[in-house]
């Protein structure tokens, strides 16, 4: 399917509606019936995606290190990677940015704020807002990811896409970057020069024409600025089902300016897609509103060219589309040369044919179907197009990688040579394509079709013209013709003069009941081949139009068949082009072989003559002419005057227009001989016929040396044939040589990648080497990594100083040096540890009876495998001598404790009971295991929560430190009523910072003269 010219041109599937680019159709691994599919409404957001090759690392890390977190777009990074190596590229771009990162997987759905990395081995294509993965395809021997994401992409998103090509060599993403621009999306390229490798940005530049060529850091800043647009951020994706008053009031105005400069009336195209392609340029522009972008457009005429490429954006592609070039071989071909007379050539018209990649499609198809019987039919295939630089492009014939990418191995080999790092046509398809600009919508179609190719051209027009353009139609064709639609078009109103002969790939047929077409178009006889860029093939017009009867005309035509002088128009070679007139007196066929030489042809006498003034013309530029040729034809002698007059072209092509003007005629000299027998003298007649043996025997020498001539040339032509062939050998050889080249540049791009990538690699683990290093050597710890053959494998300064290692230690088995530790079963116990994954933990003297802790620790790599073991020797000497103390201490002061009579009780800060005295225990009748460890106001039942004494311990003694005396009366349920004197006061723990309570009781039950109580002061 071909993109016609300008105005966002679709996918394969039909819109749901104009103005949103919506429509896609499936990725290459999904199925082909897949519903229509549309945006969902969840998704108003652009979708950058972003190509780079080699030195896109570098890019892409400068790229997100000037972009926000928070811009609302979603990214979509394509690189060139290597296949047989896993990408750490997701890792190392997370690093430049605060958005997630993260490599993309089947059945991922793309969200704002987020990256996406393409994963190695695999080809990226997006649907419905969903990541899709398919195998990594190479078509020629050239993997071409970016262009394939971009594709999709612009299929998917429409004017919600947005590529970017950064650093890299050869052009992948040019192609895709166009049809990103075509539906309606913003394009942007990293500058040449700000490039690491220009190769990919210079293509893009050069095939797509982008939006914005800028540094890394300035594409950020542009990026930020689309992201923020008030028409992104409000109606984004752009759409416009009808005018508002204001544009009503401007689009004329704009229509107008448009006219002015390019002759073309846009007025005749649907206003959707003209505000469709006017927002996008006010988005580039940072306009709000489209009478500000009026006033722009007035001041800044340099904008009428832009806009006008905006919507002349010529996307197309070769067999677009291959199940409709499938149905023109089996369904339309045989009908076009059905009972079809040898030499009548083979009519086809494709308007709107942009870059001519379909005009070219179509001609390769219709050669493949012809096979043998190609030169039977001389086929004349005409592409027209408002746009001159994308006719140019198609009458160059030369076309990128990128644009064969879909065309056949057997094709490419076929119908393509190599050319100037791309693919040009070869002569044989190229002689029978013709290129012009034209107007469709305005100026006089090319008649008498056999078939009309107009595909996803009339989606963009007005029904109106649509309607025009279908009567204009039916009037090319040839009865029974045929007409060829875009998969979304249709012949609409004009059913009456179309019959469909193949639905699904939109084929009708012109109807033999088709009414006569009048149109109002000027008579346009053959245009000249220099406004083609070509020949007319055959003197044949390019455009006819329907008009009524013209007698003038009628009366030139007659004088010029009739009474102006015979003529034929020969080629450089001398072969005879066309003839007119009378020209059986001169030439006739010659025996032997066929040919349409001319100098074979012509009568006895004019041949070497002729052959000296078309060569004098060719040579002088000017017509030559030669009076007084005699020729003998059907028993009459005529004398005739001949004349040659060069046509040259600016191409370097040459023919020549002979004319043959006839001066008088006489009858046979044998006749005119008897009459004047009596008037010559004898001797005057032996002179006469001295002269004729002469001239007799010239002419046979002449016809000699002609003859050896030709055998000479023909000679030289076969010569020239073995040149040719061995040419074309070296040209072989070279394309292999080409394509060779072309995938060790790939391998290259890959491995330049992947260098990129191991040096950021290699420079994180230098620092991570140092942190480590740094992290060992400040350690005050003895640290010994074992490997699992048990062999040292590093060691810190501490454990060098206090295990007596040294340097040449490390490779050498553990259990082959004497580390001063007497630790039973070592060897098992590190066994143990890299089986079970557990840490040993155990402690043990040094050959100075000091005591470490030994801690053996499994040594985990990054991805949780177990090999070898950390041991940690730990000096625990001060901590066990501490011990020891302490524990002498508590034997101590226990002994104390349990020596004293009266009752004792410890508590800690939280009143729960740390130890008392047998004394206490026989007191008040409890138990050890009633006693130790809880709370002191629940012991013997709660008969200790006594009010005063909870004031007394809570508030009274944390100020105090220390209380006397304190008399306390209670009944208790086991021993009665008692009244007893409480001594306490806080003890801090010296060695574990910690706060007790120490509480005396004495029994005054019955001993109350024992302690007298004191008066109070002043009493």
């Amino acid at each position: 399917m071909v993109k016609k010219k300008g105005l966002s041109p679709k996918s394969q599937k039909a819109r749901p509606k104009e103005g949103r680019s919506l429509n896609v159709s499936s990725p290459s691994f999904l199925p082909e019936d897949q519903a229509e599919p549309i945006i969902p409404e969840g998704l108003p957001f652009p979708i950058v995606g972003v190509g780079a090759s080699a030195g896109g690392l570098e890019a892409f890390m400068e790229l997100f290190r000037s972009l926000p977190p928070d811009t609302g777009l979603a990214f979509v990074l394509i690189q060139h990677l290597s296949p047989q190596h896993l990408s750490m590229l997701s890792t190392l771009v997370q690093k430049a940015t605060r958005m997630q990162v993260q490599e993309a997987q089947q059945g991922m759905r793309v969200c704002p704020n987020q990256v996406y990395v393409i994963p190695p081995n695999a080809l990226l294509e997006i649907y419905h807002g969903v990541l899709h993965l398919g195998p990594l395809a190479i078509p020629h021997g050239v993997s071409l990811p970016v262009d394939t994401f971009f594709t999709c992409l612009a299929r998917d998103q429409g004017n919600l896409a947005i590529g970017m090509i950064l650093s890299g060599t050869g052009s992948d993403g040019a192609h895709g970057l166009r049809e990103i621009k075509a539906d309606g999306g913003i394009t942007l390229v990293q500058d040449p020069k700000d490039a690491k490798f220009d190769g990919m940005p210079n293509a893009a530049i050069s095939e797509a024409a982008p939006d914005f060529v800028l540094k890394v850091d300035d594409l950020a800043r542009e990026l930020v600025k689309i992201a923020s647009h008030p028409i992104v951020k409000k109606t984004f994706p752009i759409e416009e089902t009808r005018l508002t008053p204001e544009a009503e009031q401007i689009l004329p105005k704009i229509f107008i300016l448009l006219r002015g400069t390019t002759k073309i009336d846009f007025s005749n195209y649907k206003y959707s897609t003209i505000i469709r392609r006017i927002k996008r340029r006010m988005i580039i522009h940072r306009i709000e509103t489209i009478r500000q972008y009026l006033t722009y457009l007035q001041t800044t005429p340099v904008e009428v060219d832009s806009l006008f490429q905006d919507l002349l954006i010529n996307v197309t592609d070769f067999f677009r589309d291959v199940e409709a070039f499938e149905s023109l071989k089996t369904r339309v071909f045989p009908e076009i040369t059905k009972d079809r007379i040898q030499g009548t050539a083979i009519r086809i018209w494709v308007p709107g044919c942009s870059t001519g990649e379909e005009v070219y499609s179509i001609a390769m198809a219709l050669i493949e179907f012809l096979g043998d019987s190609v030169t039977k039919f001389p086929v004349q295939i005409y592409g027209t197009d408002i746009c001159q630089s994308a006719l140019k492009i198609a009458r160059a014939g030369i076309f990128p990688e990128s644009a064969v990418r879909k065309v056949s191995a057997e094709r490419l080999e076929r119908f393509f040579v190599r050319d100037q790092g791309g693919y040009r046509i070869t002569r044989l398809v190229r002689d029978c394509c013709i290129f012009s600009i034209q107007d469709v919508t305005s100026q006089p179609p090319i008649n008498r079709l056999d078939l009309l190719s107009c595909r996803n051209l009339l989606i963009y027009l007005g029904l109106r013209v649509q309607q025009k353009l279908m009567e204009t139609f039916c009037y090319a064709l040839n009865p029974n013709g045929f007409l060829m639609l875009g998969s979304s078009e249709s012949v609409g109103v004009a059913v009456t003069l179309f019959s469909i002969i193949d639905k699904k790939n939109k084929i009708y047929v012109k109807k033999s009941s088709s009414p006569v077409i009048h149109r109002d178009y000027q008579d346009v006889q053959a245009m000249p081949a220099k406004a083609i860029g070509v020949n007319s093939p055959q003197g044949a017009p390019l455009v006819r139009s329907v008009k009524s009867f013209d007698p003038i005309g009628a009366a030139e035509r007659l004088v010029l068949d009739q009474y102006a002088p015979a003529w034929v128009l020969v080629n450089r070679a001398m072969d005879i082009i066309q003839f007119r007139g009378e020209t059986d007196n001169f030439i006739a066929p010659a025996s032997g072989q066929p040919s349409w030489n001319l100098l074979k042809m012509l009568r006895n006498g004019m041949a070497a003559d002729i052959r000296i003034l078309i060569h004098a013309a060719e040579k002088e530029g000017r017509p030559i002419r030669k009076n007084g040729l005699r020729v003998t034809s059907g028993g009459l002698r005529r004398i005739v005057d001949v004349e040659a007059v060069p046509i040259t072209h600016n191409s370097g092509d040459f023919h020549c227009l002979v004319l043959f003007i006839t001066r008088e005629k006489t009858k046979a000299a044998s006749e005119k001989s008897g009459k004047s027998h009596g008037k010559l003298a004898h001797g005057k007649n032996t002179e006469i016929l001295r002269l004729r043996e002469e001239l007799e025997l010239t002419q046979n020498s002449l016809q000699s040396i002609i003859e050896d001539l030709n055998i000479t040339n023909e000679e030289m032509q076969s010569a020239n044939e073995e040149v040719s062939s061995a040419n074309e050998e070296l040209q072989s050889t070279n394309e292999e040589l080409e394509t060779a080249k072309e995938e060790l540049q790939s391998t290259n791009e890959e491995l330049t990648s992947l260098n990129d990538e191991l040096t950021i690699r290699n420079h994180e683990l230098d620092l991570l080497s140092n942190d480590l290093i740094n992290v060992l050597s400040n350690a005050n710890v003895s640290i010994v990594m074992v490997g699992a053959d048990l062999c040292i494998r590093r060691f810190t300064p501490m454990a060098e100083k206090s295990l007596k290692l040294i340097a040449a230690d490390v490779g050498r088995n553990i259990m082959d040096i004497n580390l001063g530790f007497k630790i039973e079963n070592f060897e098992q116990k590190i066994r143990e540890v890299i089986t079970s994954r557990s840490t040993i933990e155990l402690e043990t003297l040094d050959r100075e009876n000091r005591w470490h802790s030994v801690q053996i620790r499994p040594y985990r790599t990054t991805d949780n495998k177990i090999e070898g073991v950390v041991l940690v020797f730990i000096n625990i000497d001060d901590i066990k001598k501490r011990e020891t103390e302490v524990k002498a201490a508590e034997r101590y002061s226990d002994g104390i404790i349990q020596t004293v009579r009266d009752p004792l009780i410890v508590l800690d800060k939280g009143l729960h009971v740390e130890r008392a005295n047998q004394a206490f225990y026989k007191t008040f009748k409890v138990t050890p295991e009633e006693t130790i460890g809880r709370l002191f106001y629940e012991l013997g039942n709660g008969q200790w929560n006594i009010p005063t004494l909870r004031t007394l311990l809570e508030e009274v003694l944390p100020k105090k430190l220390e209380v006397r005396d304190f008399v306390v009366t209670h009944k208790f349920e086991e021993i009665g009523d008692k009244k007893m004197v409480l001594n306490a006061r806080t003890l801090e723990w010296e060695g574990q910072r910690k706060l007790f309570l120490l509480i005396s009781l004495f029994d005054l039950t019955g001993r109350e003269a024992i302690l007298q109580p004191k008066a109070a002061p002043g009493g």
